[in-house]
């Protein structure tokens, strides 16, 4: 297994395939939502800098050993590669993926008709302010009750849309100015390299990247639990 943790350094997507001969095979685990790289052993998130993947010449053997890393973590997906990086096949717990795709469009349905509720009152409250006239909804057509709850739906979705965005937009402003205010120059001169060093080639500049990281994300939690006690 090349970047395997326990044997050596992790080697980056990259040049994974420089480690190979031909008629090897490579396979690469990866989340069934995202596609982001994931271990093996216990399907959890890895960092596209550690990813790793299991070489061998045998595809059977390759597929079998798939089809066992699926059934023991269904939210992975074995992705088998050549050597040139074309894929071969795809293996996936698809049991699972059903019943993951089914409880989604359910999910998504009652948003749906809740927004369709919420849309279509907000549609009525305004016209009755607006007019100020008794409206009798009973007596609406088919076709009158299917503009009012198209309309109520997308009324519903941009008001949500709205109010997520400006919400995110209020918090993310909130979050800078608290690192800006928080952090010192030196700090955001040291945290600006985490991106570069991670993608690099280079083991130690990988693991430099990796213990940035680590400390970028301490002081982060550390920001952010001062500032909830000062506001507190």
């Amino acid at each position: 297994m090349f970047g395997d943790p326990a044997t050596r350094a992790p080697i980056p997507k990259e040049i994974w395939s420089e480690q190979m001969e031909e008629g090897e095979v490579a396979l690469f685990c990866v989340n069934f939502k995202n596609q982001m790289p994931v271990r093996e052993e216990d399907g959890r998130p890895a960092r596209q800098s550690d990813e790793v993947c299991r070489v061998s010449s045998d595809i059977p053997e390759m597929l079998m050993h798939a089809k066992e890393t699926v059934r023991l973590h269904p939210s992975i997906v074995c992705v088998l590669r050549r050597k040139d990086g074309s894929e071969i096949s795809r293996i996936s717990n698809n049991r699972f993926l059903w019943r993951f795709a089914l409880a989604s469009y359910f999910g998504i349905g009652l948003w749906l008709i809740g927004l369709t509720a919420l849309g279509t009152s907000i549609i009525l409250v305004l016209r009755a302010l607006a007019i100020r006239a008794r409206f009798d909804i009973s007596a609406l057509s088919l076709k009158q009750w299917a503009v009012l709850l198209l309309g109520g739906a997308v009324l519903g979705v941009v008001a949500v849309i709205g109010w997520t965005w400006f919400s995110v937009q209020r918090r993310t402003k909130r979050l800078v100015s608290t690192l800006n205010e928080s952090l010192t120059p030196q700090e955001k001169l040291r945290y600006k390299e985490i991106n570069s060093l991670s993608g690099s080639i280079n083991v130690e500049d990988r693991r430099r990247g990796k213990q940035l990281s680590e400390e970028y994300y301490r002081r982060l939690v550390q920001i952010r639990r001062t500032k909830k006690q000062s506001g507190s």
